[in-house]
């Protein structure tokens, strides 16, 4: 039987899948318009969403980041310049990326000790922290959605529950 952490994560990967083929369906511009809101566009919340995913990646899989902000706007520079296409490939790729992880370890709620470069020594097992990837990306698709209303597009249910109905 699966860990929750790995239903959650399956889950994570269909609600991008969902929200970005979304996405693709609207007008071109839409995703590119400004508003007030918590990101100044659509496209900078997909991009925040997939960058903070390929940081927090490189995180559990070992690799010392020593300057979390740096990479951060490295990554940022790098994607912004994507299309919703591009950014498609990218999220399919740290999925991947994700299930290789996971797959690899024994036992998903054995503790470790993190060195995170901007906050003080974490003490989680990989499945907390899947679950908070899996929560910002939640947080943030429901930004996306609140601002589509806010351009007069409808959004589209990523809620659990949904998932469950279609996979289950």
């Amino acid at each position: 039987m699966k860990h929750l952490a790995e239903n959650m994560y399956d889950y994570n990967i269909w609600a991008n899948k969902r929200m970005l083929n979304h996405l693709l369906t609207l007008p071109e511009g839409v995703l590119q318009q400004e508003i007030q809101s918590v990101f100044k566009t659509i496209h900078e919340v997909v991009v925040h969403i997939c960058v903070v995913d390929k940081v927090w990646s490189e995180f559990l899989t070992g690799q010392l980041i020593s300057s979390v902000r740096e990479k951060l706007e490295i990554l940022n520079n790098e994607l912004s310049q994507l299309t919703l296409e591009e950014l498609q490939l990218h999220y399919e790729q740290l999925a991947v990326q994700y299930r290789n992880h996971v797959e690899a370890l024994n036992d998903l709620d054995e503790s470790r000790e993190y060195a995170h470069p901007a906050l003080p020594t974490l003490k989680a097992s990989y499945a907390e922290l899947i679950m908070h990837v899996v929560n910002h990306a939640t947080y943030h698709r429901g930004n996306i959605t609140a601002m589509l209303r806010q351009l007069g597009y409808k959004g589209i249910s990523t809620d659990y529950v949904h998932y469950l109905v279609e996979n289950k």
